[in-house]
């Protein structure tokens, strides 16, 4: 595990924003969005097995084992650590995703600073899109945390895995992560009904059943945010809407429209003057062009209104790069991912011993179950056996007559 804290030091220290390990061959660190190789930590598989081991908890093994993958979350050197181990042809491999240091403002990871704007309860969806790896979690976070230290509001957090953990100012949050608190994002939609809530974050709208709840939640007086894999605000829109089914389409359609706060997608544009990438985006705000838009299903329009809609607050990506090419102010990555200096024991994971010890009977009580099952299947088997073996057998040949057959039987 020394050696592991070591490398975590060591790639905070040169802003990697990705470690990649394998058993046997050498370390990929990624940097800029450009990979570079290091043999100074190696691993072999046997010291690759003992660290996965060090890693995980019960639940997480038997993730792993099932599944053959596992996603997790670690705090190692007062780095936030987005962790997925899998198995492959060579062994283990890790795949670590590097996060900020801490939760920090709009203006703390180079975002916009009108998206403060939309930092507030009050019911609506506010959609972050893009590529994986292109900072949507980043970004979410920071909208979370602005809405924290500015507002009194309820908020719960939907995530596979936690990622950032949260502490609450203002606001109080809670945040509940897929398959240890929450079975599904389905689940989690489902609940925030009963759980008196202002806003509720969504890792990922995967399914169209996901889609459909969060539009629900929107619509009755929930601020849904939530994260969509699409690179352009037609795709993003597209997604939802034929995500459901033919004739429900147009109902989902008029849903978003309502619904829609505000739509951003991005990615990550390297500033060669300054040295290091900041978040690049284009930005739709929900105003009656683009409600009317969304409605009618007329999408190729979307990209003529965010050039033609600067005074609403909207950005074409084109826009937005130019945007940050005449910007001179920017929180430089030794500030972004600067270790935490907060104390984050008060909201660290917490596997409640209620719920393993209940599981763990459960799974007590199924394999005493099981045993029971075999066991009277086994005596059963013995059983028909023993009828089988002591029961006499006979052959009736149709030409015998019938008085024959009765003294054989007799016998």
């Amino acid at each position: 595990m020394k050696k592991f804290e070591q490398l975590i030091k060591y790639g905070a220290e040169n802003i990697f924003s990705d470690i990649h390990i394998g058993g046997g061959s050498k370390t990929v660190f990624r940097q800029h969005g450009i990979n570079h190789s290091n043999n100074q930590f190696v691993w072999s598989h046997k010291e690759l097995d003992a660290l996965v081991g060090q890693l995980l908890d019960e639940y997480q093994k038997d993730t792993l084992l099932t599944r053959h993958s596992v996603d997790l979350s670690r705090t190692v050197q007062k780095v936030r650590l987005r962790m997925h181990i899998f198995h492959a042809m060579t062994g283990f491999s890790i795949s670590i995703r590097l996060l900020p240091g801490k939760v920090h403002s709009i203006e703390g990871v180079n975002l916009h600073p009108s998206l403060k704007n939309f930092c507030k309860p009050g019911p609506g969806l506010i959609l972050v899109c893009g590529a994986s790896g292109s900072g949507k979690t980043t970004t979410i976070a920071a909208i979370i945390e602005e809405i924290n230290r500015n507002h009194s509001a309820n908020i719960v957090t939907l995530e596979d895995p936690v990622e950032y953990i949260f502490n609450s100012k203002k606001s109080l949050i809670v945040q509940r992560e897929l398959g240890i608190q929450i079975p599904s994002y389905k689940q989690g939609l489902i609940d925030i009904m009963r759980e008196d809530l202002d806003v509720v974050m969504v890792g990922e709208l995967r399914t169209a059943e996901e889609m459909t709840l969060a539009l629900h939640a929107a619509e009755s007086g929930h601020l849904v945010i939530a994260s969509l894999h699409a690179s352009t605000p037609e795709e993003a829109i597209y997604r939802i809407c034929n995500s459901a089914t033919a004739e429900l389409q147009e109902m989902i359609r008029h849903q978003l429209a309502v619904a829609l706060k505000l739509l951003i997608t991005q990615e990550f544009y390297f500033l060669k003057d300054f040295g290091f990438r900041v978040p690049m985006l284009s930005i739709m705000v929900n105003t009656q062009s683009t409600r009317g838009i969304i409605r009618d299903n007329n999408l190729s329009q979307i990209e003529s209104t965010l050039q033609t809609s600067r005074d609403d607050g909207m950005y074409s990506i084109d826009q937005y790069r130019s945007y940050l090419d005449n910007r001179k102010d920017y929180s430089p990555p030794s500030v972004v991912f600067k270790p935490s200096s907060e104390d984050e024991s008060g909201a660290a994971l917490f596997h409640t011993p209620t719920l393993f010890l209940s599981r763990q009977k459960g799974a007590e009580i199924k394999k005493t179950e099981d045993k029971r099952v075999s066991h009277h299947e086994k005596k059963i088997q013995k059983e028909d056996k023993s009828i089988d073996e002591l029961s006499p057998h006979y052959v009736i040949n149709e030409d015998t007559r019938l008085d024959e057959i009765i003294k054989e039987i007799k016998k």
